[in-house]
């Protein structure tokens, strides 16, 4: 419940087609996971859109960074975070990922620097 996370279902005709969240996992740091989109809308802006939201609320909740962890077989995830000003970081406490499979894992990390008023 927000501030301490949140989780969206993006719906398309009735029909689940992405989903995406952000929790709370240490002082001013937030967490994103499960950026999903189905293949079937892929390429049409609903990761970018979570992910955009995500780091909205991020801002909105009072922390100072996001984190994230990924697979090396999540290509596209890749390509989506690292538009969004995510770079690469050694793991992170809280991390969910097995110590074993730090190797080959990537993670990432967002600071975000005031909020920008309009």
């Amino acid at each position: 419940v927000p501030p301490e996370g949140v989780f969206y279902l993006v719906s398309h005709d009735e029909l689940p087609v992405g989903m995406g969240g952000l929790r709370r996992v240490g002082d001013g740091v937030g967490e994103v996971k499960r950026i999903y989109a189905s293949p079937a809308v892929r390429g049409r802006g609903i990761g970018s859109a979570i992910m955009s939201r995500l780091i909205k609320d991020a801002r909105a909740f009072g922390f100072d960074e996001i984190v994230l962890d990924t697979g090396p077989f999540m290509t596209s995830a890749h390509r989506l975070y690292e538009a969004a000003g995510f770079v690469d970081i050694p793991p992170y406490p809280n991390a969910e990922v097995p110590e074993a499979l730090h190797y080959d894992w990537r993670f990432m990390r967002l600071g975000l620097g005031p909020a920008i008023q309009a």
